[in-house]
């Protein structure tokens, strides 16, 4: 497993069991609004909120990269003169001997 996915399972279990050992009623008020519930909950709310914040804020590194990969195959994939780095050899090139100048 790589380490980032090791490293986050962990924090999310701890956040887990610290979560689930404060059953306590919170209080949290956004605004006029004044919402309670049990801390463990209100804390792994916070979590989840985090993670999808941590995630759409990769998001668009990840769109260009992948807009990038998919620039990169497409010029892989082109033929180029001469038959050079991939495309298909030229009918002069098949004309000379190989390993000779001329």
């Amino acid at each position: 497993m790589k380490f980032p996915l090791v490293l986050s399972l962990t924090i999310a279990l701890l956040a887990t069991v610290f979560a689930l050992q404060n059953l306590q009623p919170a209080d949290v008020r956004i605004g006029p609004y004044l919402f309670t519930g049990p801390l463990a909950l209100v804390l792994l709310l916070t979590l989840a909120m985090g993670v999808l914040v941590g995630y759409l804020a990769n998001v668009p590194r990840r769109l260009r990269a992948r807009k990038r990969i998919h620039q990169l195959e497409a010029e892989a994939k082109k033929p180029t003169p001469g038959g050079v780095m991939g495309g298909e050899p030229s009918p002069a090139d098949l004309d000379r001997p190989i390993g000779g100048d001329g």
